[in-house]
């Protein structure tokens, strides 16, 4: 028993130290090649903050867990469960002291339902690592008071139960843990109360798996291909006599998790016997059940498994609309990859056509009824990649980009698997530039490149530099230059990742991960000879200001000088962003300092509007955060305002064109938030009528004709000042105020 346990805690630390250096492991084994292969010093600590580390939040993504159900949170069963954890670990540390021979008041602990309730809270909204603690102090908590002898009763520890290990092997399974499941079985097996120990303990007290915990192990063998294991809980559940479960009858649940495991295996023969057994029983197949058969086919390379034959899988569809039962697009998902797999290309289309007769029957029927809305089946959109990708891998890849394209018009959006299956097949055939267009449409719709695609590019890209180094050399060894195909290079491909991953919105690891994740494909570009340019390093300055890390885009604006590159007009305004996301006017300042100095000697300089916009938010956010500092307020919002002043009289000093900031409205809204803040920190009544006229003449610009889509500062700021205005024309009757005034 302590070994088992033991063996859980170890998984728990190892897990931990994972998560901490926020690595995902299909693309570890590529990343360490390149940190190990350069010296390049920007890949330092300063990528994972400890905030982030730490963040336990509820939601947050650990485990690989997926998105939090709402009602978790929403119902407040998040907070009882906190309260239950708290309590339980209060009673605990003082039966604790109660064991050492202190004299301490115990205190009650929550019931084992209460204890129940919390684990599965915590499983279903994300912290599955939180819900096996919990566990591990109700184990602890028994182990304790059983030390104490008869005493122990009266403090009812939360001895776990049946519903306890299933409610934790459930949410093992759902994070995709099968083996830690399946160690927790074991782990209740050697209780004393489980029923194969012929326990003598009172009746109620004795372990005796349920229907509903047999299937949850029997889902456990499914996920791990033990096609024997599950069959042989479905024969204790038939005869009885065993040693996992007592005689049960099975279910439909039952039948359905016994073909998963059937389809995962690719035994046709066993999934025919399952639903031999189904038919002489008391329930009815469902979508599940014909979906689990039709994925059977055409597994392994027998006449009996269905090889070079999808004609079972057609049959098994056409049994289920005789029994009534509306295939989904899971169903046709299943189709289609049987029939890719018997090599019949033609018959996969025919099967995603089937399925667009189905919804186009479908939709009319719904006219008729209820409304016009688009219909859409569930998981349509598996069965257009599965059709997607029998197409690429078989070749025929005009036929899959016409499909992609082709999805948005039977109301059907790609996901990141659907795309990343293209861009997999696309890679293999050697079509980089339809790979980077797809990358590109990712990167417009909002789609994150999982870690597969992540990885798959990775690697193309490192063998398309390889290539390119080789022709390098051949180059200066020979006086001919080669041929080039006019494909992609390794440079695009690297860049448009590191693009990708920088304007992923959707962030459940947190901005640490994704600055990282594009550090990493650069690390992984210098490491296979490929020189970045200057859109990679623009690419790398982005991903710093979205992770607000200053230092970290100073280190590459150094980098870019060492590498002989002037950096653009994006560099710097990124830069900048940079500056202001991390509230510091002090860095962006010689940030501005470095941008003057950034011109050939004799020419004309003059910063772009988009920059001093990014330079004047960064005063007024460090502004806005030293609020129990006035005279640090004071000097910023000053600093903003002075910058006004100078542009509006010429100065020589701004270089600012002052056409261009009186139509920014960006720069004037940043302007207003200053002189409305400077407003509120000014003791002085001369100095704040000033400020209200300088104020109130910006806002009868015609620039603010149109106000849609102001920043809520640059509205609140905007609104103060019009008031202002208001009350001058009131007071000067009426005369007209402008700028410069």
């Amino acid at each position: 028993m302590m070994r088992v346990l033991l063996l859980i805690l170890s998984f728990v630390e190892v897990s931990g130290y994972l998560r901490s250096q926020v690595m995902k492991p299909p693309s570890y084994s590529i990343v360490c090649k390149a940190v190990k292969s350069t010296n390049i010093p920007i890949l330092n600590k300063r990528f994972i903050s400890p905030k982030s580390r730490n963040s336990t939040a509820p939601g947050k993504k650990r485990w690989g867990i997926q998105k939090s159900k709402r009602d978790v949170f929403t119902n407040g069963r998040w907070k009882q469960a906190e309260t239950v954890e708290r309590d339980t670990l209060v009673a605990l540390e003082k039966l604790r002291h109660k064991a050492q021979g202190n004299k301490t008041i115990l205190t009650k602990f929550p019931s084992v339902r209460e204890c129940n309730s919390a684990l599965a809270t915590f499983g279903d909204g994300g912290d599955f690592l939180r819900a096996l603690g919990l566990f591990l102090k109700m184990r602890k908590s028994v182990s304790l008071a059983h030390g104490l002898g008869d005493m122990s009763s009266a403090w009812s520890v939360p001895a776990p139960t049946l519903v306890t290990y299933s409610t934790l092997m459930s949410r093992a399974v759902q994070v995709g843990k099968e083996r830690l499941a399946l160690r927790l079985w074991y782990l209740m097996k050697t209780q004393a109360e489980f029923f194969s120990s012929k326990p003598k303990v009172p009746l109620e007290s004795i372990i005796l798996p349920d229907i509903k915990a047999a299937n949850i192990l029997m889902n456990v063998y499914a996920k791990l291909c033990n096609i024997e294991d599950a069959k042989y809980i479905y024969s204790q559940m038939i005869y009885g006599n065993g040693t996992d479960v007592p005689r049960l009858e099975p279910n439909i649940v039952t039948y359905n998790t016994l073909l998963d495991a059937c389809q995962k295996a690719g035994d046709l023969e066993s999934a025919l016997e399952v639903k031999q057994n189904l038919d002489l029983s008391t329930y009815n197949p469902d979508a599940r059940t014909f979906t689990s058969l039709i994925g059977s086919v055409g597994r392994n390379a027998t006449a009996t498994s269905g090889a070079n034959d999808p004609s079972m899988a057609f049959s098994f569809l056409s049994e289920m609309k005789t029994l009534g039962i509306c295939p989904n697009g899971m169903t046709y998902s299943a189709l289609i990859d049987a029939c890719a797999r018997c090599g019949r290309t033609d018959l996969a289309l025919k099967g995603l056509r089937m399925m667009l007769r189905q919804k186009q029957k479908g939709q009319r029927t719904r006219k008729r009824g209820v409304g016009k809305k688009t219909l859409t089946l569930f998981n349509e959109v598996g069965a257009w990649t599965a059709a997607i990708d029998a197409m690429g891998k078989a070749g025929r890849i005009e036929t899959a980009m016409r499909l992609f394209y082709k999805m948005p018009k039977f109301g059907v959006l790609p996901n990141t698997i659907t795309c990343g299956c293209l861009i997999d097949n696309l890679l293999r055939h050697g079509k980089t530039n339809d790979a980077l267009e797809i990358l590109m449409y990712m990167k417009d719709q909002n789609i994150a490149p999982s870690e597969v695609m992540y990885t798959s590019l990775m690697t193309s890209a490192g063998r398309m530099a390889e290539v390119e180094n080789k022709q390098k050399w051949s180059e200066s060894e020979s006086e001919e230059k080669p041929k080039r195909d006019g494909g992609a290079k390794a440079i695009e491909v690297y860049t448009a990742l590191m693009k990708t991953l920088t304007e992923e919105r959707d962030v459940m690891d947190g901005k640490n991960t994704q600055l990282l994740k594009v550090f990493l494909v650069f690390q992984e570009m210098r490491a296979a000879g490929t020189d970045p340019d200057l859109a990679c390093y623009n690419a790398l300055l982005q991903a710093c200001g979205r992770a607000d890390d200053i230092y970290r885009a100073l280190d590459v604006l150094k980098k870019m000088k060492e590498d002989g590159l002037i950096p653009n007009e994006r560099s710097w305004r990124e830069a900048f962003k940079t500056a202001a996301n991390a509230h510091r006017a002090d860095i962006a300042e010689s940030i501005w300092i470095m941008y003057q100095g950034n011109r050939k000697i004799g020419e004309f300089w003059q910063p772009s509007i988009d920059c001093l916009s990014a330079l004047l938010a960064a005063y007024v956010r460090e502004a806005d955060t030293k609020q129990e500092n006035a005279g640090k307020q004071i000097k910023l919002y000053k600093s903003v305002v002075t910058m006004y002043r100078d542009t509006m009289t010429n100065s020589e000093k701004r270089k600012i064109d002052k056409e261009k900031l009186l139509q920014s409205k960006r720069s004037l809204g940043l302007i207003l938030e200053a002189l409305v803040g400077l407003h509120s920190v000014e003791k002085n009544e001369k100095n704040r009528s000033v400020i209200k006229r300088v104020a109130a003449s910006i806002t009868k610009l015609d620039v603010w004709k149109m106000r849609k889509k102001l920043f809520p500062s640059t509205l609140r700021a905007f609104t103060i000042a019009e008031k202002w205005r208001k009350e001058l024309e009131a007071s000067f009757g009426g005369s007209s105020i402008y700028p410069g005034e």
